[in-house]
């Protein structure tokens, strides 16, 4: 559910990009109206905070309140910090946490180089729309599927995830193998007839994204049920990826 979130954000982002450049007539760069957007939308969301509850007062749908736990002194802090590098669970992790984020650079350069204003927009939507469906299908459908053991889940995450990753590679290598950064291409635009495929590709790398995502922060929760703990660890993991 977080990742959706996360990840509706983009898509509504993708989404006014979209309006907006195609509206203006096919730009060949973000407009400035597009900027002016996303600044009153992040103006509005940073103020919209000022409605959020504090957590001792909220209710939980059981009747039971939010416990705020005290905050550890820097030293604590520090100490907790250091094992974590010394949790050979998070070494084992390392591996995951390190490749996690190195298909979006590869993904924006050939959205850069083959496609046109518009059509690069048109992707980025189709990424946020993957990402959402990407993380209820892995979320609901298996990962915390009620019908399968803790253990049962994980492998099945695993499983697949492995299959989507393998599946959407080798369709994105069958395409590159086709050109390289010295081709002279033409351009291609949403309107094309050989768009669809490319466009699909698009929305399917973010769906084995946000499973591979998913399945990350699904394994650091089984680890552990201190909030303090997954912190640390998504502050790893997020260290690590960047």
């Amino acid at each position: 559910m977080f990742w959706a979130i996360f990840q509706f954000g983009s898509f509504i982002g993708a989404v006014i990009a979209l309006a907006i450049n195609i509206k203006q007539g096919g730009l060949s760069a973000v407009s400035t109206g597009t900027y002016l957007a996303f600044l009153v939308i992040m103006l509005i969301g940073s103020g919209s905070t000022m409605l959020l509850l504090p957590p001792a007062a909220i209710v939980r749908a059981d009747g039971s309140l939010v416990k705020v736990q005290d905050a550890s002194t820097p030293r604590e802090e520090i100490v907790s910090f250091v094992n974590v590098f010394k949790d050979w669970r998070m070494l084992a992790l390392t591996p995951m946490f390190f490749v996690s984020n190195y298909a979006y650079a590869y993904q924006g350069a050939v959205n850069a180089f083959y496609f046109d204003g518009p059509t690069r927009a048109v992707n980025a939507t189709l990424e946020g729309a993957g990402a959402i469906i990407g993380a209820l299908v892995i979320g609901f459908g298996v990962l915390d599927a009620p019908r399968f053991k803790r253990r049962t889940r994980g492998w099945l995450g695993l499983a697949f995830v492995t299959i989507c990753i393998v599946a959407v590679w080798s369709c994105a290598l069958a395409w590159q193998v086709k050109f390289t950064r010295a081709s002279d291409i033409r351009k291609m635009s949403y309107r094309d007839s050989a768009f669809a495929p490319k466009g699909t590709l698009y929305f399917f790398y973010y769906i084995s994204d946000a499973a591979y995502q998913a399945l990350a922060y699904w394994i650091m929760g089984a680890i552990t049920n201190d909030p303090f703990k997954l912190a640390r660890y998504a502050g790893f993991y997020k260290a690590i990826q960047s």
